[in-house]
């Protein structure tokens, strides 16, 4: 039995609380699509196929620190015989074959599909910001094995100590901050910039939405770019103090609507920018900190101030999810465990996919427990998928998946965390100091 007909019928008895009708959030249908525009058409039909090799990945990427060819000989991917009969499953070198074969378009098809449906679901309009998605945009590093080929691909960073160890991946993603939702994302390598990769996701921004820029996109040609590249889009950014601003209404204390002036270096490079602007800016203390805000909604009574304000410290949401995906969904393996680079990318894609999937299944619970997705444990919930897709292969019984749903629903409970503390506050300090031994360099002594 393939893992496109075990994975899908084993979630599908898990209860439509957690996981329910999988093939109602990974459709097999959405497989075959993701071939058909990578260009990936097979005639003839192998040990293994393109899309088994499709749920291999995400079956990896949901059990994390187990083999490609473990995965597969686990969850009972290898295909019978025309009399039924169980085949010799695929050693690990059929299998990396068989995953070039695929590449990572088909996973990037896959990841785009997906994400445009999860979405666009209704389940969770009541979360918006007065009517908009609130998204949050942000820059992660990734390490790669350190061979030739992704060296060349991805390149490694540089510091004072000299070149990095390891080849690195650079993205940036866009996140539903609310129900922690990967909606898009850029790939690129160790010396592509954040700002270029960026500019890609300005132009896929959803309507009706506002997004949350770290102080790294505060520039005025990349705030422009989200505002003016499609209807209903607006953006919130902290001021680094560098921007000047005439003052033109008070709207409240501390709440001002300003003329902004645009640099000449900035008009050149976008030929729409006027030689001003018009922002609503947000000055307040947190703390013993001053922050100053800057953003495109202008109305103050539609968008409070207060509520603005807010709304600014659920950037830090960004930054939570990529611990997530790093340290809980990955075990905080050091490097992702592709050899090439086309591999590296399809891993990736996988992972997002896999991560997504938990997180719609979580906020899903969150609605149905009438808690916000964010009390919700990505590392509990993560753990019950992988038990369920352990305990429930192929040859389990009907009869226990009626069991497995009934502990399930006992252990709906457990996954909501306790209501955040907000006077908790930790400066940052250095846990680990850097090693005083220069790196070592295969064939330098």
């Amino acid at each position: 039995m393939r893992l496109s007909d075990t994975l899908p019928a084993t979630l599908a008895k898990c209860g439509e609380h957690l996981l329910a009708n999988a093939r109602a959030r990974i459709d097999p249908a959405w497989i075959d699509l993701a071939l058909v525009n990578a260009g990936h058409i097979s005639v003839r039909r192998r040990k293994l196929p393109a899309d088994v090799v499709v749920w291999l990945v995400l079956g990896a990427s949901l059990i994390a620190g187990m083999a490609f060819d473990e995965v597969m000989r686990h969850l009972g991917l290898t295909p019978t015989t025309r009399r039924m009969g169980t085949q010799t499953p695929p050693n690990s070198g059929a299998v990396a074959d068989a995953r070039a074969r695929v590449g990572d378009v088909v996973m990037h098809e896959l990841f785009k599909i997906t994400a445009g449906h999860w979405r666009n679901l209704d389940d969770f309009t009541h979360l918006r910001f007065h009517g908009l998605i609130v998204l949050a945009a942000d820059g992660v590093t990734i390490r790669t094995p350190d061979t030739p080929s992704n060296v060349d691909e991805f390149g490694k960073p540089s510091s004072r100590r000299g070149e990095a160890a390891y080849p690195v991946v650079n993205a940036v993603a866009l996140l539903e901050v609310v129900t922690h939702f990967i909606v898009d994302v850029e790939i690129g390598g160790a010396k592509t910039s954040e700002l270029a990769m960026f500019e890609p996701l300005v132009g896929r921004l959803p309507p009706d939405s506002v997004t949350i820029l770290d102080r790294n996109y505060d520039s005025v040609r990349h705030l422009h770019l989200v505002q003016a590249r499609g209807e209903g889009r607006h953006w919130l950014a902290r001021s680094k103090g560098r921007v000047g601003a005439r003052v033109l209404r008070s709207l409240g204390d501390g709440d001002d609507l300003v003329e902004i002036t645009v640099g000449r270096d900035a008009r050149r490079k976008e030929a729409t920018l006027g030689d001003t602007f018009i922002a609503r800016r947000i000055r307040y203390t947190a703390g013993s900190t001053k922050v100053t805000l800057l953003t495109s909604m202008l109305d103050p009574v539609r968008f409070p101030a207060a509520e603005i304000a807010s709304l600014y410290h659920q950037r830090w949401e960004i930054e939570l999810t990529f611990d997530d995906l790093k340290t809980e969904q990955r075990q905080s393996a050091l490097t992702l465990r592709s050899k090439t680079p086309v591999g590296i990318r399809q891993e990736l894609y996988g992972l997002l996919v896999a991560h997504n999937l938990v997180r719609i299944e979580m906020a899903r619970v969150a609605v149905l427990i009438g808690v916000v997705p964010t009390r919700i444990s990505f590392h509990r919930a993560l753990g019950l998928v992988c038990e369920h897709v352990r305990r429930t292969t192929a040859g389990t019984p009907p009869s226990k998946w009626a069991d497995r749903e009934v502990l399930l629903l006992n252990e709906l409970r457990w996954l909501v965390l306790p209501e955040r503390r907000t006077e908790r506050h930790f400066p940052r300090a250095m846990k680990m100091p850097v090693g005083r031994y220069a790196r070592k360099v295969p064939g330098v002594r």
